[in-house]
């Protein structure tokens, strides 16, 4: 749901450590607020026109003003269509392939009702669709969710690799190079629609504000997790969300030095998913080789995987789904109160109640070689599955059904800070706060309940100290954090053993995890047309109490001390801009911004193989604009010096891949603005 394209946005927040108290469950991190330009009551409009060099072109603008009396509206929109992909299929029979279509349509409404004076109404419409394609990982290596236990999983891996080799591998030192299965889609045909209806009621000290949101999400996408041009892991996603939720607050506007918020919260989400997967040239779906049949009382003759399938000895197709519903209702107040002219007190609380159940969550047989496999292979035929069936084993009796279980959570958040404004240019705060992350479920492919069994909720208590500052008559700023996170069931998408599928990922806690780290940002103004941004940050990471499996392992290991993945050690920015005047009505500016992080690995357990090497990005922009802002047409380029490194590395059935840097990329805006 967080792939909808942000256009016509007028700031964004973001709010660094547990946001518990106002902003709930799952916040504990902190939190992103996008805020969309609002409906004046005087006419404006805009557009902007891009072109890359992907072939891409893209549209967004707006229009705005006064519809009737005392009714305001705006309208935006968003375009991006691009009928050249940038990946080329690598794959033996996929010459002259390509990936990466974009193919996306937003729009936004926006009205705002001044009913009266005390009374005023805000409606927001979001529509979007998007029917580009999904990109393909690069495969790099061979790994196994299947461990090896004895030389016939050595010589199934081995089968599988030489299969998937003779279909074609991408080129690691090419980006731009992929593998798929040729007569795959890789399209996807998502679409959402959020609407919120925002009342604000005015009394002279009290403004009481109601909140009805609904969020619905339609998923329908193709995913070549593999990267090669055979199916060892690909899937079709079919997704339906339905979310509403409901917020009532009471927000005080006292003069006393003391101030409040208070509020109700209700959410009701519901969620159907269905996971078709592809997985007939994986090591974890054939139990036997063509060759090996023989053996197994069957005639001598030159059998193929599919024969293998027929017989009960493998499969090729899996069907994984589930509902889920939840439900959330919350209590809040937030307070602040001034000790003293420089001295401000922040308490908060927040009490909430999440009920979740997940309902006939099980994998399922597709086209009868699932059914056959566990009919033949894995329960010796003493039970017999029909085309269609759910497979998925309750451990208890060894008798398929699907799972279902409900789960509930109640917790308290709270925040008690201190800011003490020392001087007009230096500004202090500490604050010790908690967060809550809800319990849920898994929904991977399953052979057993285990597989689908439920986590705990994550909680957090985060301290903080930090700095903000003025020097120089306010050409430096300078800002600084150090902060530490305990955590005590820390939800980590680590690794779990399944019988048939293999290792599988899944959410599991981690009963302790501290996390310390410190962060600076210099904001200096040479001139009052100059900006240069640095920001560092520093994270020490551990698990301190965490028993889990390791990619490739059968055994649990000892994780204490280990670093948590996907947590880079250093990671900094440096951001310059400049604007400089031509005449009066023309300025040109240039700027660019190069960024850095140190490596990390990005699996639990800290695999050598799963190690991302530290890595730069630098980006350059420059233009020329009226000093009006009527218009403005600029040049970028990203990725300027053509590094090539991967962010991410996963391994699906027997593929490890990764996700690669784009290759250089430039391209042209042009932007125009009318208003009375």
């Amino acid at each position: 749901m967080t792939r909808g394209p942000q256009f016509d946005i007028s700031n964004v927040e973001i709010l660094k450590g547990p946001q518990g108290t106002l902003y709930g469950l799952n916040t504990t991190g902190g939190a992103i607020n996008f805020y969309t330009n609002d409906a004046i009551d005087t006419f404006e409009a805009g557009i902007k026109l891009r072109a890359d060099s992907d072939n891409v072109f893209s549209s967004d603008g707006f229009v705005t003003g006064n519809l009737m009396e005392s009714v305001d509206g705006r309208f935006a929109y968003y375009i991006a269509k691009g009928d050249e992909g940038w990946q080329n299929n690598a794959a033996t029979n996929g010459v002259g392939q390509t990936n990466g279509e974009t193919d996306k349509i937003a729009f936004r409404v926006k009205l705002n009702w001044y009913i009266n004076d005390n009374l005023d109404a805000a409606l927001k419409v979001n529509y979007y669709k998007d029917q580009s394609d999904n990109i393909v990982p690069q495969h790099s290596r061979f790994d196994s969710v299947v461990p090896s236990v004895d030389g016939n999983n050595l010589a199934i891996k081995n089968f599988v690799i030489e299969e998937i080799t003779q279909a074609g591998l991408p080129d690691n030192n090419n980006p731009n190079s992929a593998s798929w299965n040729p007569e795959d889609d890789r399209k996807r045909d998502n679409k959402g629609l959020e609407a919120s209806l925002k009342f604000n009621y005015y009394t002279d000290d009290i403004t009481f504000t109601s909140i009805t949101a609904i969020n619905n999400f339609e998923r329908n996408e193709n995913n070549e997790w593999d990267g090669v041009a055979l199916s060892n892991f690909e899937q079709k996603n079919i997704s339906d969300i339905k979310a509403f939720s409901q917020e009532l607050r009471l927000t005080s506007e006292w003069d006393n030095g003391f101030n409040w918020i208070v509020g109700l919260y209700y959410a009701d989400d519901t969620v159907e998913d269905m996971a078709l997967g592809s997985l007939g040239y994986g090591s974890a779906s054939i139990g036997v080789l063509p060759a090996w049949l023989p053996g197994f009382g069957f005639p001598v003759a030159d059998y193929t995987l599919s024969d293998v399938q027929a017989f009960g000895f493998a499969f090729d197709a899996v069907n994984s789904q589930y509902k889920q519903k939840s439900e959330t209702k919350a209590a809040f107040v937030h307070t602040e109160y001034d000790l003293a002219d420089d001295l401000q007190l922040t308490v908060g609380l927040r009490y909430t109640q999440d009920d979740r159940e997940i309902i006939d969550s099980c994998t399922f047989d597709v086209n009868g070689t699932l059914a056959g496999f566990f009919g033949t292979a894995v329960m010796g035929g003493a039970v017999t599955y029909q085309q269609g069936d759910c497979v998925t084993l309750n451990p208890q009796n060894f008798v398929s059904s699907p799972f279902n279980k409900s789960i509930s959570d109640n917790n308290t958040s709270g925040k008690v800070g201190l800011n003490w404004t020392a001087t007009d240019d230096v500004f202090v705060y500490g604050s010790v706060s908690t967060g809550y992350k809800s319990g849920g479920f898994g929904a991977s492919n399953a052979a057993t309940w285990d597989s689908l069994e439920s986590y705990d909720n994550e909680e957090v208590i985060s301290y903080e100290l930090g700095l903000k500052s003025s020097w120089f008559d306010r050409a430096v700023q300078f800002n600084s954090a150090i902060f530490r996170y305990d955590y005590d069931d820390k939800q980590v998408s680590a690794l779990i053993l399944d019988p048939v599928f293999g290792t599988l990922s899944k959410i599991l806690n981690a009963p302790k995890a501290e996390v310390n780290g410190a962060e600076v940002e210099v904001n200096w103004y040479p001139t009052d047309n100059a900006l240069v941004r640095l920001s560092s940050a520093y994270l020490d990471t551990q698990y301190t109490e965490f028993e889990s499996l390791t990619f490739g392992n059968t055994e649990v290991k000892d994780l204490s001390g280990q670093r948590l993945q996907n947590t880079p050690k250093w990671q900094h920015n440096l951001m310059v801009h400049k604007d400089i005047e031509i005449n009066s009505s023309v300025f040109m500016f240039v700027g660019g911004d190069i960024s850095y992080s140190s490596e990390y690995n990005a699996l639990v357990g800290n695999d050598p193989r799963f190690d991302i090497d530290s890595y730069s990005h630098t980006n350059l922009r420059g233009g020329i604009a009226s000093t009006d802002e009527t218009w403005r047409v600029s040049l970028w380029v990203n990725n300027a010096f053509d590094k090539q490194y991967s962010t991410s590395r996963v391994s699906s059935t027997d593929s490890t891949t990764e996700i690669l840097a784009r290759e250089r990329r430039f391209g042209l805006t042009v932007s125009y603005n009318w208003s009375e």
